[in-house]
């Protein structure tokens, strides 16, 4: 029954299903992994105002715009300004980073 067939036909053909088979194992994780990778990019690429919500929890829907009396000198609103910005970037941050730990975590 098997007169025509030889040993190295059949280890070819054998190969060639563990190299497909190989390939599309790879090619699976590969796609999983762009995928993740497309998501995450839309998250981050969300509005600000969205953005900054998330990142602040419920300080985000204060109105985060600095306070300044009306009747301080210009240079020290500036640098009031300043200082109010920076404060809130920091925290930002750090709300960031306590978001990315805890999402590693769950993982």
């Amino acid at each position: 029954m098997m007169n025509g067939i030889d040993f190295w036909q059949i280890m070819k053909w054998v190969l060639i299903v563990l190299v497909a088979g190989f390939i599309g194992q790879f090619g699976k994780t590969f796609a999983r992994h762009i995928m993740e990778r497309l998501r995450a990019g839309k998250r981050e690429a969300s509005s600000g105002t969205e953005k900054q919500r998330v990142i602040m929890g419920a300080a985000g829907e204060k109105d985060l715009s600095p306070k300044i009396p009306e009747n301080m000198p210009p240079e020290q609103a500036e640098e009031r300004a300043k200082q109010e910005k920076k404060a809130l970037k920091a925290l930002a941050k750090q709300k960031k980073k306590e978001a990315k730990l805890t999402e590693k975590q769950t993982e």
